[in-house]
């Protein structure tokens, strides 16, 4: 049991949840995501890379780098699925600085990580106790009456010598 519910932080520590933040384009390293509001004309290789969002002039990805007055940055363009795995396809665009509205940079909401996941365990061992209390047996709860009738369903059953 402590390894499901390990196993589970872990995961859930992985997935975590995210917000963003306002920040300033100069104190943002390579490698940060960000969500960028830039105007029409801001978003016009981004449009044509097909990074927008419904059309709308709002940009996710990752910084790349500054370039003169040009902000470069990796946004993901399309998803390809085999099988159970995605592969996420990325470009590079650029977007100038000063068509940028807005800045934020996205950052892990601690609390809301928390919650999330002492919620998540919580359900699971009360999903563990409710399985595992009747397997343990009541001593001040009588056994079967055995006039009763026990109907069995049998899941699995194999017929061996007929």
């Amino acid at each position: 049991m402590s390894r499901v519910l390990t196993g589970l932080a872990v995961v859930m520590a992985t997935t975590a949840c995210y917000r963003y933040v306002p920040a300033q384009i100069e104190a943002t390293p390579p490698g940060t995501g960000v969500q960028l509001l830039v105007t029409r004309n801001g978003a016009q290789e981004a449009e044509m890379a097909g990074a927008l969002d419904d059309g709308e002039p709002r940009l996710r990805g990752t910084v790349v780098g500054v370039e003169g007055d040009q902000l470069l940055l990796r946004v993901p363009v399309t998803r390809i699925q085999e099988g159970f795995i995605a592969n996420r396809m990325e470009q590079a665009v650029s977007v100038p600085v000063g068509e940028i509205v807005s800045f934020q940079r996205r950052e892990m909401d601690r609390l809301q990580t928390g919650l999330f996941i002492g919620g998540t365990a919580a359900a699971v061992a009360g999903i563990a106790v409710l399985i595992l209390n009747p397997l343990r047996g009541d001593p001040e709860r009588p056994g079967p009456d055995p006039d009763e009738t026990i109907l069995s369903l049998p899941i699995f059953s194999v017929t061996i010598g007929r």
